[in-house]
């Protein structure tokens, strides 16, 4: 887990392949979409109320894409829906993601994926990233949140991995819906 202060000192780098999303950037774009929302639409709620309804909004974009995914649905012989509709998906899991990071002021980068790339069960995976997101709380115990916020980046991560995308397909998923949530803000979504 690294902290505000350490945050930017790592990058993402294994073996040369994948270089990774470039968290930092992405935790100041969400951070500045975040405060951009607050003010256009005047939103006065205290922290920790922003904190609940984010950990909400989290927890539900997370069920979107298990939904997508269809892991769970055994009585089903349809598959997945499209490659395009899983990124959309898991760019607003990550949205959410990063504004938790950033209100709670965690920040997560992920150098230690290669560990967990045998894992191969999304069912378990989404299970997994329920328990500790509701783990989260605004309470003052950064060691439960820090713990939980790690875990709930390295459910992403599989995620991704299950799902077969690379971390830039990740990143351009999340860029582009990050330009649609200001032009949903712009035109009163």
């Amino acid at each position: 887990m690294i902290n505000s202060k350490e945050a930017w000192k790592c990058a993402l780098d294994i073996e040369g392949e994948d270089k990774g999303m470039n968290l930092k950037k992405l935790y100041k774009m969400q951070d500045e979409l975040d405060k951009y929302i607050i003010k256009i639409r005047n939103i006065a709620m205290s922290d920790e109320e922003l904190l609940d309804k984010t950990i909400l909004a989290l927890l539900v974009e997370v069920g979107e894409l298990a939904n997508a995914t269809r892991c769970f649905k055994h009585w089903s012989t349809k598959g997945p829906e499209s490659k395009e509709r899983l990124l959309d998906e898991l760019a607003d899991v990550l949205h959410f993601y990063l504004s938790i990071g950033n209100q709670l002021d965690i920040y997560y980068i992920n150098d230690e994926i290669r560990e967990y790339e045998k894992i191969r069960d999304m069912t378990n995976t989404f299970k997994s990233l329920y328990y500790w997101i509701s783990k989260l709380n605004n309470t003052d115990i950064k060691n439960v949140n820090s713990h939980a916020y790690y875990n709930i980046g390295i459910g992403i991560k599989i995620l991704t991995h299950l799902l077969g995308f690379t971390d830039e397909e990740v990143e351009q998923a999340y860029l582009k819906k990050h330009e649609e949530n200001y032009r949903r803000q712009r035109d009163g979504y």
